[in-house]
């Protein structure tokens, strides 16, 4: 029985880490260094690595402004983004041929996008960061506007790029709200109240040993 309940306790710490890093590769939005971002969660935390295991030095709140310093832990943006490399490199070959040119390579910064931001003090997911201009149709308001406008039409059930970024970023406002595709507020509630219970060491070891997370 001892066992039984271990292994329960180890499947849900494993659970948790997975939404944790996958919640960070869910922000398509080229940012770069220099920019001027905007924390578009409702509360979000600068770690002192990037890693959600390491430690948490300060708790950002929706609107704050921060410049970028630095793109951690890149990723490739899957075939079926408008920016991945598939993609543009199709889109370059048609240009080259239209232009009568020579077909010039697409620069890795164009398909690819960072997990984590750097910042003058620490870092944190890029996931809840978004430009000034993306910033604007990120208010409480307009997102539950966007939400309840989906709710009202249960026939409908994809979502517009944009509807999708906007609940994606504003998971603490819309989390409860009907039409949104999970309760994010009780996410992250339970990892909060869990991550207490995690054996920063042995769990270490445990990504490492796997080439999970910051190992891989």
């Amino acid at each position: 029985m001892h066992f039984r309940v271990q292994l329960k306790k180890r499947a849900l710490l494993l659970s948790l880490s997975l939404v944790m890093f996958t919640n960070v590769a869910l922000g398509f939005e080229r940012l770069n260094v220099g920019d001027t971002v905007f924390v578009a969660c409702e509360n979000i935390f600068i770690h002192t690595k990037p890693s959600v295991f390491s430690e948490k030095i300060k708790t950002l709140k929706f609107g704050e402004s921060l410049n970028v310093t630095g793109l951690k832990k890149l990723f490739t943006l899957p075939a079926s983004d408008a920016s991945s490399k598939e993609t543009l490199e199709r889109e370059e070959e048609d240009s080259a041929e239209q232009e009568e040119r020579e077909i010039r390579p697409v620069p890795p910064e164009s398909y690819t996008r960072a997990s984590w931001l750097q910042f003058a003090n620490g870092y944190s997911p890029a996931s809840c960061f978004v430009t000034k201009q993306l910033m604007k149709t990120q208010t409480p308001e307009k997102v539950k506007q966007r939400v309840n406008a989906l709710s009202a039409s249960q026939a409908k059930r994809n979502f517009s790029e944009d509807e999708k970024g906007d609940m994606t970023a504003m998971r603490g406002v819309a989390g409860k709200a009907k039409g949104a595709r999970a309760n994010y507020e009780k996410v992250d509630k339970l990892i909060e109240e869990n991550q207490k219970n995690l054996d920063i060491e042995k769990f270490q070891v445990f990504r490492k040993n796997g080439r999970l997370g910051e190992f891989r």
